[in-house]
């Protein structure tokens, strides 16, 4: 049906982490609360309104840390997510969260979570980074 469901967090992700590309924070937040069934391969009955953009712990709670110990080269593109994940279209880069450091547009700044490395580095909201929407299981 195009979702993934957290048995850790009992949210549900869609399941194509690039349907949205590359976008700005205010941008990701809009698309990620205006997507539902017929959208990114989604057939879950779900409406616009019913998805956002994950905290920085819900994105940050699908990094497999232990991945990253034993890698032999920390260039090469290995996700830092279970090797066994659910997903497609996994980015090496960046996935804004909805975490926002500060409402003031010169401190313009959010959480997010890098997929290659597991960095969770504050971000400028007007830079253009990954979207990977979640709902509540329902």
């Amino acid at each position: 049906d195009g979702t993934v469901r957290d048995n850790l967090t009992g949210i549900v992700w869609l399941k194509d982490a690039n349907c949205f590309g590359l976008q700005d924070w205010s941008t990701a937040m809009q698309s990620a609360r205006g997507i539902g069934d017929g959208d990114c391969g989604l057939s879950d009955g779900s409406q616009p309104g019913d998805w956002w953009l994950p905290n920085i712990r819900e994105l940050a709670s699908l990094i497999q840390y232990g991945n990253l110990e034993d890698q032999v080269d920390p260039d090469l593109p290995v996700l830092a997510l279970p090797g066994d994940h659910p997903f497609t279209n996994v980015q090496f880069g960046r996935y804004w969260s909805s975490t926002s450091l500060s409402n003031d547009n010169y401190w313009a700044w959010a959480h997010s979570v890098d997929m290659h490395d597991g960095d969770a580095p504050r971000w400028p909201k007007d830079q253009s980074i990954f979207v990977w929407p979640v709902r509540a299981s329902q």
